[in-house]
């Protein structure tokens, strides 16, 4: 059997996070680390998140309230146990503390595989976990969306799945001369975007794709490839920016009538809104998709249930965050049709060179 093997990440000096994979192969660890890559240091410290990915047993207090027959909880402790459904097990524990320990046991994945079900653990559990601490203790909003950022300005892509954001960053950073922040995973603190490249070896893959004039796919036989040799894989990416202040932000949507695509300025309530209305709908649709553990917003809503009044759900699904000042921006909508135009990628080009210059002659 292998030995367990362990992984640290520092999400830009904000959040330390540990992961510990037992049962992890050779091949099948590149492959759950992949998600937050770009995060991993060699530091080996005391993490805000401990996460423990494989069996183990729970071990609820003595005073746990059973919540739906397969939620334990009591405070600063939270289990979900799937029991004979072969649906996993979650711990979570020390949550109104700094330090957090998670565990979480994926047996079997969507494909009836071990190493799918160590993925939806991490999709599923691990990442939203990250996302609530970082709102609870920075301040931090992890929306879905993209960004790039050019001049020093960092531009906020906006919109639901199939809206093209990541083909219109890739085809920004290729042709326009942008820089990369992110494609899904946006995490927005302090007026700033700040670089989250999820899966390089996928987003190295998808970028390769589109300087080649093709769609921002990628083989699996290429990702396998970037998984094997690493090196090639940080060539092969776009180039990456840094946390920049947030200067304008795109609200994208798809219609299958659109012949060309429609631009316009649109107000920056409305745009968050949507932003937040995505969110909730990520939360809510993951409930229903995991196969072998359970998402983190529904042990939220367990942890409610059984001690009400918890700061858990309520920055989890019972809070609805306002726009914040920092975000009173130039906004724009670009309705598109089902397939990428690269006219868009134009029209956010022209619009950040005018307010580029825009700035300079303030300054002056």
């Amino acid at each position: 059997m292998s030995q367990p093997r362990s992984c640290n990440y520092d999400l830009h000096g904000r959040l330390t996070t540990r992961m510990t994979a037992r049962r992890a192969s050779a091949l099948t660890w590149p492959l759950l680390t992949s998600k937050f890559r770009y995060f991993r240091c060699p530091d080996s410290w005391p993490a805000a998140i401990d996460f423990h990915l494989g069996p183990f047993r729970p071990a609820p207090p003595r005073d746990a309230v059973t919540v739906d027959k397969k939620f334990r909880c009591a405070p600063n402790y939270l289990c979900y146990m799937g029991g004979s459904g072969h649906r996993g097990a979650v711990e979570l524990q020390g949550f109104d503390d700094d330090q957090w320990t998670l565990r979480c046991h994926a047996p079997r994945g969507r494909w009836g595989s071990r190493v799918a079900g160590m993925l939806e653990a991490i999709q599923h559990v691990w990442a939203p976990t990250i996302a609530y601490r970082l709102q609870r203790d920075h301040g931090a909003h992890v929306v879905h969306g993209a960004a790039v950022t050019k001049h020093g300005m960092a531009i906020v892509l906006v919109g639901g799945n199939g809206t093209h954001k990541t083909p219109l960053a890739l085809d920004l950073c290729h042709r326009h001369g942008f820089q990369f922040l992110a494609d899904d995973w946006l995490i927005l603190a302090d007026g700033c975007a700040w670089p989250t490249v999820e899966h390089p070896s996928v987003l190295a893959g998808r970028y390769q794709s589109v300087v080649r004039g093709g769609p921002s796919h990628i083989s699996p036989w290429a990702l396998t490839s970037y998984l094997r040799h690493e090196g090639q894989m940080w060539r092969d990416l776009p180039a990456i920016g840094s946390g920049c202040p947030i200067t304008m932000m795109v609200h994208l949507q798809r219609s299958n009538q659109a012949q060309s695509t429609t631009w316009g300025p649109i107000q920056a309530n409305l745009v968050w809104q949507h932003a937040q209305a995505l969110e909730r709908l990520e939360l809510i649709k993951h409930q229903n998709r995991f196969r072998t553990v359970v998402h983190f917003a529904r042990l939220a809503m367990a942890y409610e249930y059984a001690l009400p009044g918890s700061s858990l759900f309520q920055m989890t699904l019972g809070r609805r965050p306002t726009l914040p000042d920092w975000l009173q921006v130039p906004c724009f909508q670009s309705i598109q049709s089902s397939t990428y135009q690269p006219e868009t990628a134009d029209l956010v080009a022209q619009a950040v060179q005018q307010a580029s210059r825009g700035r300079l002659r303030a300054a002056a």
